[in-house]
């Protein structure tokens, strides 16, 4: 077999795995036929033909499943009831489907369900497969052209990076984990709460207990050392039983101040009662 005749049977071999990746994943399949014709194993025919072709049946596709399967067991199932609903969703589809299938070509992640949602909302066939015909036409030529614009500086950083390939990729699945993990947290990320966590830092009576007394404990361990006492800390004020350190009752302390300084004590009463109604009654 002649040489030209085997390259042109090897670009049909190429062109037909292009087609049948983008059941797959079409974009990625695109960029794939752009990087062969950088490289000039794929001709522009062929790449063109075989992604545009691919791309709109499977667009086409998801819309006669949708269509076909989907609205007839909805029309069979228990969620008939909310066929008013539906109907109403049709009508707004009809009044602004156009540039939502022609920007959900655009955005990634948005084509399946819009095209799943034209089809279960009967958007006209001839209407969608225009449509997206188009709209699969200006992308196919802009992915290819961009693809193969680009591909030789591309393939000559490949090259560079080729021992590199592992850390590459190793970083950009630890950029992506990291870019879900803000995403989630921004999510759920609540204004009012952070300042009022960050506001108790501010003030030492709200600080956690591990935080706090552990000075305090380092602190008594020194003072009983250097006077040779284990007790000796708790009559730093002998007003208090055990000089507050443990056990004191605070009522006590305000009784005995109402008694010695009324002057500067305010009135306290403790509420005694085992039950929420016992503590209301006294």
């Amino acid at each position: 077999m002649p040489t030209h005749e085997v390259s042109e049977w090897m670009q049909f071999w190429r062109a037909t795995g292009v087609f049948m990746a983008t059941f797959v994943l079409e974009d990625a399949a695109a960029v794939g036929a752009g990087l062969l014709l950088a490289n000039g194993s794929l001709a522009w025919p062929f790449a063109f033909t075989s992604c545009f072709f691919g791309i709109w049946l499977g667009d086409a596709g998801l819309y006669a499943l949708a269509r076909m399967v989907g609205r007839g067991w909805f029309e069979r199932s228990r969620w008939q009831k909310y066929s008013k609903e539906v109907a109403r969703s049709e009508e707004w589809f009809t009044r602004r489907g156009t540039p939502i299938l022609i920007f959900s070509r655009i955005l990634p992640g948005t084509r399946l369900p819009t095209y799943l949602a034209a089809g279960f909302l009967r958007v006209p066939a001839p209407r969608f497969l225009l449509i997206t015909g188009l709209a699969a036409l200006a992308w196919t030529f802009v992915i290819l052209f961009l693809t193969q614009a680009f591909g030789s500086k591309l393939f000559k950083w490949l090259a560079a990076c080729k021992s590199g390939g592992f850390i590459v990729l190793g970083a950009g699945l630890a950029l992506y984990v990291l870019l879900q993990f803000i995403r989630k947290c921004a999510a759920r990320f609540d204004s009012r709460r952070m300042g009022a966590k960050l506001g108790r830092w501010r003030h030492w009576e709200f600080w956690p207990a591990w935080l706090f007394y552990p000075p305090v404990v380092a602190h008594y361990f020194w003072l009983a050392i250097k006077y040779r006492g284990t007790m000796l800390p708790t009559v730093a004020n002998p007003g208090i039983f055990s000089g507050g350190m443990v056990g004191e009752s605070k009522m006590t302390t305000l009784r005995d101040l109402m008694v010695t300084s009324p002057e500067f004590t305010a009135e306290a009463e403790l509420l005694t009662g085992s039950t929420l109604e016992d503590r209301m009654r006294a």
